[in-house]
């Protein structure tokens, strides 16, 4: 049983990571916001050097952007693939001002109960 339990513990976490660059799938509330969080935490060391009047930390917290916008952007895809919507929606969120309303819909809005066509519904087992 404990066996069970670490198991689907260390797939979680495995999925997880794996995850975190696809632009595939669907996240649900919980995974978008807990993704943008851990995304945002990941950009502090960046934001710290970015301050900085050397090249050298200049450029190394450009590189350290690259894959947290990944992240970000990888996110609303699947965010948009669980409320039904094609990833290119998110394109909606450099629009101004209607991306203020669209950032509340990504995020308090629970996506379709059932399997879509962009993959399996995460709240089957939610009862």
């Amino acid at each position: 049983m404990e066996n069970e339990m670490i198991d689907k513990t260390k797939s979680s976490e495995t999925s997880f990571w794996k995850s975190l660059f696809s632009f595939k799938g669907r996240n649900r509330r919980s995974e978008y916001w807990l993704t943008n969080i851990f995304a945002n935490f990941l950009a502090v060391p960046s934001n710290i050097m970015s301050e900085s009047d050397n090249a050298s930390l200049l450029i190394i917290a450009l590189l350290l952007c690259i894959p947290i916008v990944i992240i970000h952007v990888a996110n609303v895809v699947k965010r948009c693939h669980d409320l039904g919507q094609s990833g290119v929606f998110g394109l909606i969120l450099i629009i101004p001002f209607v991306n203020v309303i669209y950032c509340v819909y990504l995020a308090f809005f629970k996506g379709e109960l059932n399997d879509n066509q962009y993959g399996l519904s995460p709240y089957k087992n939610d009862k």
